[in-house]
């Protein structure tokens, strides 16, 4: 039976769910089912709006009998997945809908490739709020992409893409410089969202042709957080900035740009880029420069130092943000700088380009020892804006770290295995770093959690299992929904306690007695015996 969208979204109000949760239920629903209430899927191990699997199918019915009610009726669906989404934690108050749609989809729903699939939905979150399926708020060309929590997914501009078996793949081509100039690199992500409308796809036999050279750079969840209205050649270019080579000769050689393209992947250690810089012509290069300096007249010496340090100015500029001026060293007025003008007007430009020209360092070495540290005396020198930009980045990784962690305590908590706050934060930086995904945490606690609960069917989710034991609890001590790693629980799962037997223990807890279901069966005795007795 269809259920209109506005009609669900009306109810789920009227429980207190708010606009944008709800709102990511009803796209759930619409992937999940199509808003049919008495959909099977699954080849009939899965049902109505939710596609409740196997047990959970089966827990819907119960709850629906329990109810006196038939299991495709559609509030009675929704009445339960609310409850099982409270047992599970998940946000019913929120006020980010795209965010909310992501929680839903990889903690309540768990398809496969939850991760992925929850940024696809995400897209259409916006569709369903305030209950009208025509209300589309999301923006289909640019940079406009799923929110992700507090970040949104910008992509990058430039990029070609591709579609390869049944996904999509985006490259971007970078240049050491914004004129397009000199040797290039690629690199390239599997999309985990659809190309913007109207884009331009290429097609697999380009991908063959083209991208055997080209760098994997993961996901496009890479550049969650990034700035919106940036191109690649923006994000590389402030890359060179921090590696201190941005308008250095070492960008004129193919070798340095596919090390750049290499560390447009990844965080790379200053000896892993030094050890790579070395590998390369560029770097070789400079034994041959010092051979011919020693040859060199003192009057082309003369002519190199002072053109290095011509070139040295203008790095001076893109790090200090200082023009040099070096026209103001002519001290004869004869329309040209010797060495000797330039030794005593600036000593320390002199010596670092005597030392660059004849190969004893490289610029990049200049820029690193010299020209970053000059450039943080002024707190408005672009290296120390880009130092500034990074620590704030920084700090906000730390909170992404915080928020993950949580996430991967409750999806270990909904699997019943324990967690230590250190394997929390390992774990979350795993995946914010894109090394893990969701799905290979569960894939680990799957087995993990077998040898806890060997009575568990396998690949099921341990509170999906568990809850039968979990309203047992709930009702007969009238307490509020508690974790797997309640002692009483936990000990009766590990144990294979029959839900008889379970229920007979909790009744014998001193907490019973406490219970209105205590007192009411008390009375009743009571009344009973006086009855018995005459009274």
């Amino acid at each position: 039976m269809y259920v209109s969208p506005q009609e669900i979204y009306a109810y789920l109000r009227s429980l207190g769910v708010s606009e944008a949760s709800a709102a990511a239920i009803l796209v759930n629903i619409q992937f999940e089912s199509s808003f049919r209430s008495d959909a099977v899927g699954d080849n009939g191990t899965s049902g109505g709006l939710f596609q409740h699997h196997l047990g959970r199918w089966d827990n819907l019915k119960s709850y629906a009998g329990s109810r006196r009610s038939d299991w495709t009726n559609w509030q009675i669906q929704v009445d339960f997945a609310l409850l099982e989404a409270r047992q599970m934690g998940i946000d019913l108050q929120s006020n980010d809908a795209q965010a909310a749609t992501k929680e839903w989809t990889i903690r309540f729903e768990r398809p496969k490739d939850s991760k992925i699939k929850a940024e696809q939905r995400a897209q259409s979150a916006s569709q369903y709020l305030y209950g009208d399926p025509g209300n589309m708020n999301m923006t289909s060309s640019g940079n406009a992409a799923p929110q992700v929590g507090n970040e949104t997914l910008n992509l990058p501009s430039g990029g070609s893409w591709f579609q390869v078996g049944g996904g999509y793949y985006v490259a971007y081509r970078f240049y050491g410089n914004d004129t397009k100039e000199g040797p290039s690199a690629v690199v390239y992500y599997q999309a985990t969202m659809p190309p913007p409308e109207g884009t331009k796809i290429h097609s697999e036999t380009a991908w063959n042709t083209y991208s055997s050279n080209w760098v994997d750079g993961g996901t496009t969840d890479t550049f969650r957080g990034v700035a919106p209205n940036k191109s690649y050649q923006d994000l590389v270019n402030d890359l060179l900035l921090q590696l201190g080579l941005a308008g250095t000769d070492a960008l004129q050689d193919a070798g340095i740009m596919a090390v750049i393209a290499l560390a447009m992947t990844r965080d790379m250690s200053e000896k892993e880029l030094k050890n790579r810089l070395q590998q390369t012509e560029w770097w070789n290069s400079r034994t041959d420069q010092q051979r011919e300096w020693n040859d060199l007249s003192d009057a082309e010496k003369a002519l190199r130092i002072v053109d290095q340090a011509s070139k040295l100015a203008g790095l001076w500029f893109t790090y200090v943000g200082v023009d040099l001026q070096l026209g103001q060293f002519d001290i004869n007025g004869d329309g040209t700088i010797s060495p000797d003008e330039l030794r005593r007007g600036n000593p320390e430009l002199y010596d670092w380009a005597s030392r660059v020209v004849s190969g004893e360092v490289t610029q990049v070495t200049a820029v690193n020892m010299w020209m970053k540290d000059k450039a943080l005396e002024n707190p408005e020198s672009p290296w120390s804006r880009t130092v500034r930009d990074e620590e704030k980045a920084q700090l906000q990784f730390g909170v992404d770290i915080e928020n993950t962690g949580g996430s991967i305590r409750d999806i270990y908590n909904q699997w019943g295995v324990p967690i230590s706050d250190e394997r929390a934060d390992y774990l979350a930086e795993q995946v914010e770093l894109n090394l893990m995904s969701f799905e290979d945490i569960e894939q680990e606690l799957s087995a993990q959690a077998q040898s806890l609960y060997p009575n568990k069917p396998e690949n099921m989710p341990t509170m999906e299992w568990a809850q039968p034991y979990v309203q047992t609890y709930m009702q007969t001590l009238e307490v509020p929904n508690m974790g797997l790693m309640d002692p009483i629980l936990n000990r009766a799962l590990a144990d294979g306690t029959n839900l008889a037997d379970f229920r007979i223990g909790l009744r014998n807890d001193d907490r019973w007695l406490e219970t209105q279901n205590a007192r009411d069966e008390m009375n009743s005795t009571i009344s009973q015996l006086g009855r018995t007795m005459g009274f």
